[in-house]
């Protein structure tokens, strides 16, 4: 089994497969960067985290793969055959193993929940007025492209 663990005050991630250490990601902190949510997922064989300003893609072949969301990361959604990445204004999506596909135009100014994914539409809400104005979008799961909200 796949597991991730943090040491050194959440300075280091520790990759492990049945208790086996598999590799040692040092975790760099940019004290401009944002940690509000901090979230680890297997996915595909990979482990995924997501933390800052970035979502890693740690794959058992002991290859990372940092990508850069240019602002804080909020939250995971696995969708089909990909996994969605919110965050403060956008969602990006990923394919395997960590390709990024798209990243969506604004759609929030301090929060984006996916919520859903159905017939090929992303479904989700971004907060524009903090707080509480909540707006929700609809996306096109295969190119992010934006589409009126569904009334």
């Amino acid at each position: 089994m796949l597991e991730a663990h943090f040491e050194d005050s959440d300075t280091v991630l520790r990759v492990e497969r049945d208790g086996v250490e598999l590799c040692r990601v040092p975790l760099s902190s940019d004290q401009h960067e944002c940690y509000a949510f901090r979230e680890t997922r297997l996915w595909r064989g990979m482990l995924v985290l997501g933390l800052g300003h970035r979502v890693l893609f740690v794959e058992v072949t002991r290859v990372a793969h940092w990508h850069d969301l240019g602002e804080y990361f909020g939250h995971f959604f696995e969708a089909e055959d990909c996994l969605l990445v919110a965050s403060c204004s956008r969602v990006h999506r990923f394919d395997g193993p960590g390709t990024p596909t798209w990243s969506s135009a604004c759609l929030a100014v301090d929060g984006v929940i996916v919520e859903s994914v159905a017939d090929g539409l992303v479904l989700g809400s971004g907060e524009w007025d903090p707080p509480g104005d909540w707006r929700p979008f609809t996306l096109e799961l295969t190119t992010g492209r934006h589409l009126q909200p569904l009334d």
